[in-house]
């Protein structure tokens, strides 16, 4: 079971004015005082590909996965991946 790390308001706030680009997952992370493995071993996906994620190598994320993270940083899939809002 995947322990759940809920950013505050003020975490929110500072992870929306982060750049986009490629996404602000790494900076999620950051804000949530986590390390990618930590992440990834909580949402059981592997650590590899989370970090493909970050640096914006992988462009076909599925909706669970997505849904993961927003669950697991307490935000929505827009906050993360402001491009997948349109």
């Amino acid at each position: 079971m995947a322990q759940y790390c809920v950013m505050s308001e003020f975490s929110r706030a500072k992870l929306l004015r982060e750049p986009a680009e490629p996404n602000r997952l790494a900076a999620a992370i950051k804000l949530a005082g986590k390390s990618q493995r930590e992440v990834a071993e909580a949402l059981e996906i592997n650590e590899p590909h989370l970090s493909n994620i970050c640096n914006g190598r992988v462009e076909n994320i599925t909706l669970p996965t997505l849904r993961k993270f927003a669950d697991y940083f307490g935000c929505y899939i827009e906050d993360l991946f402001p491009e997948r809002a349109a």
